[in-house]
């Protein structure tokens, strides 16, 4: 191990010697400043010779020192050793050539041709040292000189923090300890500078021009700490990939809590230069590191209430019926300390989400709260399951994670506390860096910490709106509320159907039945809308006792349900327009099933012969998208634009009318049963629509009217496609991809359909993608010397946090399982040795067999995951094609004997299995001889 000042006294020795031969050549050096400061406006060619031998023979002492022999021979001593070698022979480069200036000059003077000014002493005007230089070397050697300087400097860079991380192992707190010594390095190569700092400046009149002292780590650019987190976070560096991931396993050991780290620690406005702006900059990425793309989709959704509805909800005191409250104080509840959750409960499509938005979004909710919380801050959080929803928008998980979020946007001086591994991950790199996903232990562990705050430094509101909407089994859900509930300083409200669990948890409660309570509210909203009418105000005008029966007949057959009320409402106002009479409209109402599906059963047979298709094609098509469908993405599939589309041409005059022409399309096709929200997603009408439309008659129904061969992926896929360009113009990513939707478009490619009406347009819209994100990639794949030069797929896990392998989009193809894809473009003759891939890129077979992390993965819950049967499938027919299971893969590992790996570490079921099969298929190929090693080990295991 190498004492680690030993490594920054190289370090310090390489960049003043770096920085030295780089202003010699530097075209705007003036004034000759000698290593240890001193200035002259003349200098000696051997003057140059002896500075530039002080310097190196600094670097070989301290080299020298080193510690020798195999114990000590480690990557980073061979890294320094390696570094001074290749400064030794810049230095010789250097000397040879002045020595051939000083021959040179000898010999002009000899001649009698030796000017005022021999060039052996020079004197200094701008850029002459490179002039006299030039001389020798031609501009080109010149220029490459520079950049050999420069590339010297940052790998030395990048060895001294690898050595200082490997010292930094040894400790406990091992992210600490590395601070210490990035803050060791800091100063040592500060006090560099400094030294030289302190000799005045030469005088010069060109604004331009930049003297050696301007920085003694990149003349006139960067700071000293800005050069060393640059250096430390380089993506592109094996070693810093190495304590990027080091560090990671080291803050994300689930045995070990990192221990709180204050910002004070350490001086970082003085010693490491980190300012308050950039700690409020890493409070803020963690923060939004916890935010998933649905997070506020279902609220947004969510209609607001009708004008002068729901207001009874802050009454003080309720209303009665023979004596008894209707519903319990919502004010008293807000205000008391009580450790009884309030549940608003009721009817599918009563109005409980809409009673919560309405409620938090009421001026009267936060002083009511703030009486509870007396002098503690208050923080107020939502969350809305919505069970059409993402995961994240229908799990405990996603609960958790939403408050998390909302909490800490709310208090961000709690991340240190509450996220502390990513708050040391940042600290010790000083820079916002690529974080892991958060895991779901991870947010136990971190929500455990939130709540052991409340009632200590704040109090805490929680609403939780569809408790039944949530994927996970209601005791669970409850499990979950309970464990929130128990703590101090927390006021839970929740609302649910009224499903046996819920009513059993929490019938004593403080709560409110939805039904018993609207019927006022529910008259006002038919009576404003038919006073809107003008065909309703006619007919009330002659016929004032028939108009109002109508009202009341509304409302008292919804039976409670608003939803019911806004259904028939608009289906009624639709009639008076059409010029229907009192009595036409009276036998409507009568003849309206009361049952919320049998209603949507009766819009759905509304819809007139000529839209039933359109009409199953957009409910299809919505079916199949993953995640929230844009109106955008919906028109785009539904017109089947031409994959030359220019996306971008659209404006947003434009892009407003196609809204406006989506919203006529949805109501006119499908009746209003999808609408879109106000974020431009297509939704669900309601909870009920979904439960309705997913019945099996139902769906079996809606697709018999499809037209032969028609398939939603691809469909899907094409307006993906087309939208990629926009979607990159959106993104602030260094790769310019977005990979959420190329994920998404070849997810779409796995579960199209494989038929030969298929084939050839979906290798058009698959070739159409590969094109348009080459052009897109191009300009941030120019870094030379790294795998992501090779093609755009190798960026793919880079934006996870990984570090970025090679990759094509073959490779691509097969980690999705595009079978079609694969089938067109592997024909039969083609022999697997033909599709080699290049050094550092992975395989089709190991893509096929791995897929991306996660995705293959049934322990992480993923919408692009692909079935185990296609895989193998894809698997099978890749070893058809000649590809081996002996292909050795970019961890060095054979592809068997990874799966065995995998199989025996396995822990789920479900994963063990596949990787069983796995094992299985790719014996068969390798036959018999296989098979009786395979069986002696697993006897030798058991």
């Amino acid at each position: 191990m190498i004492d680690p000042m030993s490594a920054l006294s190289i370090a310090a020795g390489v960049v003043q010697f770096v920085d030295f031969g780089k202003n010699l050549l530097s075209a705007s050096y003036e004034i000759y400043r000698s290593p240890s400061g001193e200035t002259s406006e003349e200098v000696e060619l051997s003057t140059i010779a002896k500075d530039l031998t002080a310097l190196i023979t600094q670097i070989k002492d301290r080299a020298g020192k080193l510690p020798r022999g195999e114990a000590h021979n480690t990557a980073a001593q061979y890294q320094l050793v390696k570094i001074s070698e290749e400064c030794e022979e810049i230095f010789t480069q250097f000397q040879e050539a002045l020595n051939q200036l000083e021959k040179r000059d000898s010999l002009s003077g000899r001649e009698g041709k030796q000017k005022e000014h021999p060039k052996s002493r020079l004197k200094m005007a701008r850029g002459s040292i490179r002039r006299a230089l030039g001389s020798v070397w031609n501009a080109p050697k010149t220029d490459s000189m520079i950049k050999k300087l420069e590339k010297t400097k940052g790998r030395m860079m990048t060895a001294t923090l690898f050595c200082l991380w490997d010292e930094s192992k040894r400790s406990e707190q091992r992210d600490i300890k590395f601070s210490e010594r990035l803050d060791d390095m800091i100063a040592m190569l500060r006090r560099l500078e400094e030294r030289v700092d302190r000799t005045p400046r030469g005088p010069t009149n060109d604004p331009q021009s930049k003297s050696y002292n301007s920085s003694m780590l990149g003349v006139g650019s960067k700071s000293i700490t800005e050069t060393v987190i640059e250096a430390l976070n380089d993506g592109r560096s094996p070693e810093t990939i190495r304590i990027h991931k080091e560090l990671v396993d080291c803050l994300w050991n689930q045995q070990q809590r990192p221990g709180q780290r204050n910002w004070n620690e350490g001086e970082p406005e003085g010693r490491t230069g980190l300012s308050e702006k950039i700690k409020n900059s890493f409070q803020k990425a963690i923060v939004n590191s916890l935010v998933f793309e649905t997070i506020q989709g279902r609220e947004e959704a969510i209609p607001k209430a009708f004008e002068r509805t729901y207001s009874w909800i802050f009454e003080r005191e309720p209303g009665e019926l023979d004596g008894k409250q209707l519903w319990s104080s919502f004010p008293d509840w807000l205000e008391n300390c009580t450790d009884q959750p309030y549940w608003i409960t009721g009817k599918p499509g009563s109005g409980k989400s809409t009673l919560m938005k309405y409620i938090l979004q009421h001026r009267l909710l936060k002083p009511h709260l703030q009486k509870w919380a007396e002098n503690f801050a208050l923080l107020i959080t939502s969350y809305y399951a919505w069970v059409a929803g993402s995961d994240l928008q229908k799990s405990c998980e996603g609960l958790v994670r939403t408050l998390l979020y909302q909490v800490l946007q709310l208090n961000p001086s709690l991340v240190p506390e509450v996220a502390p591994r990513r708050w040391s991950l940042f600290l010790t790199l000083r820079s916002i860096t690529k974080m892991p996903p958060w895991q779901r232990w991870e947010l136990e562990e971190s929500f455990e910490v939130l709540l052991s705050k409340c009632g200590t430094t704040m109090r805490l509101a929680l609403f939780i709106d569809g408790l039944d909407e949530f994927e996970s089994p209601p005791l669970q859900v409850l499990e979950l509320i309970q464990h929130i509930n128990d703590r101090n300083g927390i006021k839970v409200c929740v609302a649910s159907r009224q499903w046996t669990e819920f009513n059993d948890a929490f019938n004593l409660n403080p709560m409110l039945r939805m039904q018993e309570l609207t019927t006022a509210d529910m008259a006002h909203f038919v009576g404003v809308k038919f006073e809107g009418n003008r065909g309703f105000l006619e007919l009330k005008t002659i016929f004032p006792a028939e108009a109002a029966r109508l009202v009341g007949d509304v409302v008292r057959k919804s039976d409670g349900v608003f939803l019911w009320v806004s259904l028939v409402v608009k289906s009624l106002l639709e009639a008076l327009t059409e010029g229907d009479g009192l009595v036409e409209l009276q036998e409507t109402v009568d003849q309206l099933p009361i049952d919320i599906a049998q209603l949507y059963d009766a819009i759905l047979s509304r819809i007139s012969s000529r839209n039933v298709t359109a009409s199953s094609k957009l409910l299809v098509t919505f079916k199949a998208a993953v995640g929230p469908l844009s109106y955008l993405t919906l028109w785009l599939a539904d017109e089947k634009q031409s994959l030359n589309c220019d996306i971008n041409s659209l404006f947003s005059h434009a892009r407003s009318g196609l809204v406006d022409i989506m919203k006529r399309r949805l109501d006119s096709k499908t009746r209003g049963i999808l609408e879109i929200s106000p974020d431009g997603t297509v939704n669900y009408l309601h909870r009920t629509a979904r439960d309705w439309a997913l019945q099996p008659s139902v769906w079996e129904g809606i697709c018999s009217t499809l037209p032969e061969g028609f398939d939603p992926y691809l469909l899907l896929l094409r307006a993906e496609t087309i939208r990629l360009p926009e979607k990159a113009n959106l993104r602030s990513n260094s790769m310019g991809l977005s990979w959420d939707i190329l994920n998404k478009s070849m997810w779409y490619a796995s579960q199209v359909g494989d038929s030969p009406a298929n084939a050839s347009e979906l290798m058009r819209v698959l070739n159409k993608m590969n094109s348009e994100a080459s052009d897109i990639a191009a300009p941030y794949l120019q870094l030379e010397g790294t795998v992501m030069s090779l093609y755009w797929p190798s960026t793919q896990e880079a934006t996870q946090g990984i570090r970025a392998r090679g990759n094509t989009f073959l490779g691509l193809m097969s980690q999705f399982c595009v079978l079609p894809y694969l089938k067109v473009k592997l024909e039969p003759e083609q022999k697997a040795n033909k599709l080699k891939p290049r050094k550092n890129c992975t395989s089709l077979l190991e893509n096929a067999v791995f897929g991306y992390p996660g995705i293959n993965d049934s322990s992480v819950s993923s919408s692009y995951r692909i079935s185990s049967s296609q895989r193998l499938e894809t698997v099978s027919f890749l070893l058809e094609r000649g590809f081996s299971p002996k292909e050795v893969m970019l961890n060095g590992n054979a592809i068997i004997n990874e799966v065995r790996k995998r199989r025996e570490e396995e822990r789920y079921s479900e994963s063990r299995e596949y990787w069983a099969e796995v094992e299985e298929l790719l014996g068969a190929r390798l036959g018999s001889k296989w098979r009786l090693k395979s069986l002696f080990r697993r006897k030798r295991n058991s």
